[in-house]
């Protein structure tokens, strides 16, 4: 018998027991995955991330190839839930110039990402698993009321207009959410007629109740007895409802209130010429007389947000006519007279009220009655004083010559 010699084949030896491989066998890699930025992962290995469209970063280089100069050449395969991770709806998902994965997941919910490293021989690893929980962020509610009078209430007679605005971190995320608003009105305690619905704020309510449930942006509460109201409001998305009403650093608060309180009567406060005074008036030329500024709860004037609904009522006296008769000039603030109209050197007086939503005695008030005084009991602002039982007016005393 011949021997047989061992023949080395590509670092193979042959021997006549079998093969003895003297070169290295290929390894494969181990896949890691590592969060960027935060958030890290919880107790439970899951990334939880707030809201939808959230960025998270995942980088793959903590990977490793165990065979020498491999780990620097491996290339790596994503998948989110069993599927390529390009491919993947509601899913954003893109390789940056780093090698890190960025995945932006529109939907709610929880996803599984996988990475698997491949090494230059195609050896594949293990997968590597992150879970990702990702929630809808909550829309916060915030609600802006008609400013309450100078007093710090709103007059009876009118009505509040209470807007809500919402901030919703993923409100721009597709799909892009619509946010709903419930309202409930809480009113005080004798209410019956107290109402809460959508406006137009200028329209009569629809209806009244105790408690009223209404959605849209912009409510209107018309309320029918002195006291405190309470108004709460709801964010819905779609996907989360916010908890009553919420502040900015998601802490539950209270509902905002509103007072109603009785309408005062309004003040004039301004006034061209000013009255009280004897005037000697050329008979050449019209006089006028002119309001030039009431302070009221409902119908000031002038309003500086639009159209004033303050109202006059105009009366005149003559020495011919020794008597209070009514003008045709209600409603205006000025009135103007023709001096042709009245014989020479007649005494004329000219008298003006400011009239109020609620009807007062028909009558003016005792002259000697200081109803206003803006330096004293109206220091620049409407009275905060109780309901008074008749109304203010004043009166200019003119002769022609």
């Amino acid at each position: 018998m011949i021997p047989l010699a061992p023949i080395a084949l590509a670092g193979v030896a042959l021997a006549a027991a079998g093969c003895l491989f003297i070169g290295a066998i290929n390894q494969a890699p181990t896949a890691a995955l590592a969060v960027v930025g935060g958030p890290m992962p919880d107790g439970d290995g899951a990334v939880s991330l707030t809201m939808r469209c959230a960025t998270v970063e995942l980088d793959p280089s903590g990977s490793s190839d165990p065979d020498q100069g491999d780990a620097a050449r491996l290339t790596f395969e994503w998948s989110i839930d069993g599927h390529p991770a390009a491919s993947v709806t509601g899913v954003e998902f893109r390789i940056d110039d780093l090698g890190h994965a960025r995945l932006q997941l529109d939907e709610a919910g929880e996803v599984v990402v996988e990475l698997v490293a491949i090494d230059p021989h195609g050896a594949r690893s293990s997968p590597a698993r992150l879970t990702l929980r990702v929630a809808d962020a909550p829309p916060l509610p915030s609600v802006q009321a008609d400013p309450p009078g100078p007093c710090g209430d709103h007059p009876a007679g009118g009505t509040v207009r209470l807007d809500a605005l919402a901030a919703d971190a993923d409100a721009d995320c597709k799909p892009i959410e619509t946010i709903a608003f419930t309202w409930t009105l809480t009113p005080p305690q004798g209410s019956t007629k107290a109402t809460l619905w959508a406006g137009p704020c200028d329209a009569a309510p629809p209806g009244a109740g105790q408690s009223v449930v209404t959605t849209g942006q912009t409510v209107c509460v018309a309320p029918d007895v002195e006291g405190e109201y309470s108004v709460q409001v709801v964010a819905d998305d779609g996907a989360m409802r916010s908890p009553a009403t919420v502040a900015g650093d998601g802490q539950t608060a209270p509902p905002i209130t509103f007072r109603l309180a009785p309408d005062r009567p309004p003040c004039m406060d301004g006034f061209d010429p000013a009255p009280g005074l004897l005037y000697v008036l050329d008979r050449t030329q019209p006089a006028q007389f002119a309001v030039t500024r009431v302070l009221d709860d409902l119908d000031g004037f002038p309003n500086p947000n639009g159209p004033s609904t303050a109202q006059f009522r105009w009366s005149l006296w003559r020495e011919s006519d020794p008597a209070w008769r009514a003008l045709p000039m209600s409603g205006l603030n000025t009135l103007e007279l023709d001096p042709g109209d009245f014989d020479f050197d007649e005494l004329v007086q000219v008298r003006v009220e400011a009239l109020d939503r609620v009807a007062r005695a028909p009558t003016p008030c005792d002259p000697a009655q200081l109803l206003c005084d803006a330096a004293t009991a109206w220091p620049g602002v409407p009275s905060c004083r109780p309901g008074d039982t008749c109304e203010e007016w004043v009166t200019w005393q003119a002769r022609f010559r």
